[in-house]
């Protein structure tokens, strides 16, 4: 029996996500410049022609997996309950980024080789700033927390707190030994939960 259409669409967008996913792992593992799309074949478990059928090139991949991938990172937090308490607000921030680092390891670890890497294509630029919006909804999440929080700087406490964060999930997805990401995380929040080093008094 012939194949229905939208069993050809299914087995299309299978195959175009098995490809993408492909490219995240190898990007991640071996960094933009320096993987192939035998890389990305190879770690798909498709053949080059294949992945070159559904991406003309490296640079049309990394476009998608920013667009599709990468930009869902930053819609975190967007859909906060604004009437909790701001200490309720960061925590479930954390444990959504959390539970992203956990599904996607090799998502987070080609976040963070991109912001390494000396050059990108212009189409890859391109698409970062494409990325703009969602980001200020990512970091104005953060700064309304730390506004509620009392901060009298929240931009710069916001700084410190995703640095920080960020400097722990690198520690996960990048080290060889077993990393307490729950309890490194959960002291964070006790640390910056508390009241802002900001709003102290100041020995003169």
């Amino acid at each position: 029996m012939p194949r229905l259409a939208a069993d050809n669409r299914l087995l299309r967008a299978i195959a175009r996500t098995r490809i993408l996913d492909g490219s995240i792992a190898a990007f991640a593992r071996k960094g933009f410049h320096a993987a192939s799309m035998d890389d990305v074949a190879a770690s798909a478990g498709v053949s080059k022609g294949l992945a070159y059928f559904y991406f003309k090139s490296k640079d049309e991949l990394l476009v998608h997996a920013l667009r599709e991938r990468v930009a869902h990172l930053f819609e975190i937090g967007t859909a906060l309950d604004r009437t909790a308490p701001p200490g309720d607000r960061l925590a479930a921030i954390v444990d959504a980024l959390l539970a992203k680092v956990r599904e996607e390891p090799d998502l987070v670890r080609l976040y963070l080789s991109l912001s390494l890497e000396r050059s990108l294509s212009r189409t890859a630029v391109r698409t970062l700033r494409d990325l703009g919006a969602p980001l200020e909804r990512y970091l104005a999440a953060f700064r309304g927390v730390f506004e509620d929080l009392g901060s009298q700087d929240p931009e710069l406490d916001a700084l410190i707190f995703r640095s920080s964060l960020l400097g722990l999930f690198l520690r996960f997805v990048r080290s060889i030994e077993e990393v307490p990401i729950e309890r490194l995380c959960a002291r964070l929040l006790e640390i910056f939960k508390g009241p802002p080093v900001s709003r102290r008094r100041r020995v003169r």
